[in-house]
């Protein structure tokens, strides 16, 4: 299927027939302009639905995988800007930061990523600020990892810094079990 097929439909409620035979039914949110492949949101189940809209979830679907693209008669749901999507963040966060509320919520995120990292058998270093390599103005510590991977408080996947997008993303993923 063409991949500026879908890209057409941003916004609009699909029925997509995948080469498995697999068929999702969703809103197309996004359409990576580079990959084609889609971001569908499929609703949750009725007993999840927010009092304000219904909740979905994301699914990305690769364009290569897509057999079938067709326009859903009548949606079941609202349009794309009544959507909420499904958030895996488990702490508050500060608007200006991005990261944990306060430093106490730092800290302990730091203990428990040490854990992780441990428990995974990652090789990390944990350097006080003023002594860490290139370091940012912070009074918490920085983690590094294999010598490349940076996290910086509050020790988030976006507070990960490298260059090797392998690394990055298989960390990422791990600091996903701390949400």
């Amino acid at each position: 299927m063409a991949e500026s097929a879908i890209a057409s439909l941003v916004g609009a409620h699909v029925e997509l027939e995948l080469l498995d035979g697999t068929r999702v039914s969703g809103l197309v949110y996004a359409v990576d302009p580079d990959t084609g492949h889609a971001i569908v949101c499929t609703p949750l189940e009725p007993q999840r639905t927010s009092a304000d809209g219904v909740s979905v979830r994301p699914r990305v679907v690769f364009a290569h995988a897509i057999r079938r693209c067709t326009a859903a008669r009548e949606p079941s749901w609202p349009a794309c800007a009544d959507l909420e999507l499904v958030s895996h963040a488990a702490e508050p966060e500060n608007a200006e930061s991005g990261g944990p509320a306060d430093a106490n919520d730092a800290g302990e995120r730091l203990r428990r990523l040490c854990a992780l990292l441990e428990r995974h058998r990652v090789p990390f270093d944990v350097y006080d600020h003023a002594s860490a390599p290139a370091a940012a103005e912070t009074t918490m510590p920085i983690v590094e990892l294999f010598h490349a991977l940076r996290i910086e408080p509050p020790y988030t996947a976006r507070t990960c810094a490298c260059e090797n997008e392998l690394v990055l993303f298989r960390v990422r993923t791990l600091l996903e079990q701390l949400d």
